[in-house]
């Protein structure tokens, strides 16, 4: 399969994963805004796909549901691809 390589002069394919931790003193809403900064500069960048984790009921994991952020995300990226590891 022949895939483009959006990656600047990097001769393999880059991706970004963001775990969206929160950590003490710093609040979801921080990390939510931390996120979308995240994805934005991986697309301009031209990393290829920006990946989320998922936690479930973890002290300081700020996205549970992350088919929800890819919602968001989808808006403010162009060319990156919005992948969950499976």
């Amino acid at each position: 399969m022949n895939m483009p390589n959006n990656s600047g002069n990097a001769p393999f394919v880059l991706s970004v994963l963001d775990n969206a931790f929160t950590g003490v003193g710093h609040i979801v809403e921080n990390t939510f805004q931390e996120m979308i900064a995240l994805a934005k500069l991986a697309d301009k960048r031209g990393f290829q796909r920006f990946w989320m984790s998922e936690h479930h009921a973890m002290p300081g994991a700020a996205v549970p549901s992350p088919q929800i952020m890819i919602q968001k995300l989808t808006g403010c990226t162009q060319r990156s691809t919005l992948r969950l590891p499976k």
